[in-house]
């Protein structure tokens, strides 16, 4: 199953979008092993863009093999790019009755599958899994797993809270042992996090990467997702039509 706020696959462009409230999806075990992808705008990025998007939601889904992001759960085909923006998300996870498979969650996108850029994105998030103990996720502040080739630049993790097992980092969770920085990279990236090591049973690649003690200390949103939002009095961001 793939779900999205706005679209479940997306070949095109998305932007100048606004999706805020719940966003939901099962996947029982005897359908494709309980595959689920889920995202705040996108379920599926595919060859498409999705830019100067925002997206306020609680994302709750079920099932065996989870990929979810804030902005979009995965990538496929290739070339695709997320940019300039902003998440806020809380992600609910629970599993089927036979669990076995994966979790990966991003502030951003749950899983770069192939090579995809993220830039100039800032995301906040919140992560509560329901698995058994002994069940390992891959949890990032902007990518939960990286497979293959994707460039990460210009991004900033305001919070990343994660009640969870797994690989945890503050940009991204995990990548392929087999991945290098010449075909995965983190690029001018910062985060803060008040609860990374909670539950942290392995450290994220976070390479190239810098961790601030104080949220001060990161640019602002609207500094990150640029010019076609606004800034609230609060320090969040609404695109300049709301």
């Amino acid at each position: 199953m793939i779900v999205g706020g706005i679209s479940g696959y997306n070949y095109g462009t998305i932007e100048l979008s606004y999706v805020s409230g719940y966003i939901s999806g099962e996947s029982e075990s005897t359908f494709e092993g309980g595959f689920i992808i889920a995202g705040g705008i996108s379920g599926r990025c595919g060859s498409g863009k999705i830019l100067n998007c925002l997206a306020d939601c609680e994302l709750n889904v079920k099932g065996n093999r989870i990929e979810t992001g804030g902005i979009s759960g995965s990538d496929s085909l290739g070339n695709g790019i997320v940019a300039n923006c902003f998440s806020n998300s809380l992600i609910n996870t629970s599993k089927c009755d036979k669990f076995n498979g994966y979790i990966n969650i991003g502030g951003i996108i749950g899983m770069i599958a192939q090579p995809t850029l993220l830039d100039k994105n800032f995301a906040i998030t919140k992560v509560i899994t329901h698995y058994d103990d002994n069940y390992l996720g891959c949890y990032g502040g902007i990518c939960g797993f990286g497979a293959t080739g994707g460039k990460i630049t210009n991004c900033y993790v305001g919070d990343i809270e994660v009640d969870g097992r797994g690989a945890t980092g503050g940009i991204c969770g995990s990548v392929s042992q087999t991945l290098t920085s010449d075909n995965f990279s983190c690029t001018d990236c910062s985060y803060y996090s008040s609860e990374i090591n909670k539950y942290c049973v392995k450290e994220g690649y976070d390479v190239n990467v810098t961790r601030v003690e104080n949220k001060n200390d990161l640019p602002r949103i609207i500094d990150v997702v640029g010019d076609q939002f606004k800034e609230l009095l609060s320090g969040s961001v609404a695109l300049k039509w709301q």
